[in-house]
């Protein structure tokens, strides 16, 4: 080949699937299984840094709250 080949994988298993810890790992080992095989350079990144998943879904809902189209008419 004349290109190397490199795997990201952004696991947001955890934070925006709400699987268990078990199955995240289970989904990154298959990830690093498959790369090791192929021999394929990899990274493997939670979501949780590259992006503040909980603090953003709190700020969004509060944020949804307080906007007029979501209140309750009396």
């Amino acid at each position: 080949m004349f290109f190397k080949i490199h795997i990201v994988y952004i696991d947001e298993a955890e934070s925006i699937f709400n699987v268990s810890a078990e199955e995240a790992l289970r989904r990154r080992n298959f990830i690093i299984d498959h790369c090791t095989k192929y021999k394929f350079n990899y990274t493997i990144l939670n979501l949780e840094s590259i992006y503040d998943v909980k603090q953003r879904l709190v700020m969004d809902v509060a944020n949804d709250l307080e906007d007029k189209k979501y209140q309750q008419i009396h």
